[in-house]
């Protein structure tokens, strides 16, 4: 009976310790579910946070696809530009060559206008000479035809 005992009693501190290593394991577990649902909250908090990135990584990636078009359609835009100034410096160069034949063509006009000014000053000085000698000559033949005819 008392290795009966004495097994009951080691039996009974067994028991003991296994239920406190039940307890502790109880414990433990209910620590790392805590941990677990707290890791589980962080995992769908971190989950958002990356849906909300990718969210706005298409949007940027949106955004750069419009730049780049409008940056397309600023270079069309640069080209057909270059292109007329292209086309209107050689009109210049044809205004600037028509205005120098103009301005030439306009100094020999000037030239010959000064010529036909000097010419008409000339006739007009001749014409009145004429007159003149004209007249000299109406009165020498009044005074002529009025001798003559008083004879």
């Amino acid at each position: 009976m008392k290795g009966m005992l004495v097994s009951q009693e080691e039996l009974n501190s067994e028991l003991e310790f296994l239920e406190n290593e039940r307890l502790d394991s109880v414990g433990k577990m209910k620590s790392i579910e805590e941990e677990l649902e707290g890791r589980e909250a962080v995992i769908k908090d971190l989950s958002n946070k990356m849906a909300a990135l990718e969210k706005e990584c298409e949007a940027r990636d949106t955004r750069i696809e419009q730049i780049e078009l409008e940056l397309a359609s600023a270079n069309k835009t640069i080209q057909s530009l270059h292109h007329q100034v292209s086309l209107m410096e050689d009109e210049k160069e044809a205004i600037s060559s028509k205005l120098e034949a103009t301005e030439s063509e306009l100094s020999g006009v000037i030239t010959e206008r000064d010529h036909a000014k000097r010419d008409l000053d000339r006739s007009k000085e001749s014409l009145d000479e004429i007159r003149l000698m004209l007249a000299d000559t109406r009165a020498r033949a009044r005074e002529h035809y009025y001798k003559a005819k008083h004879k």
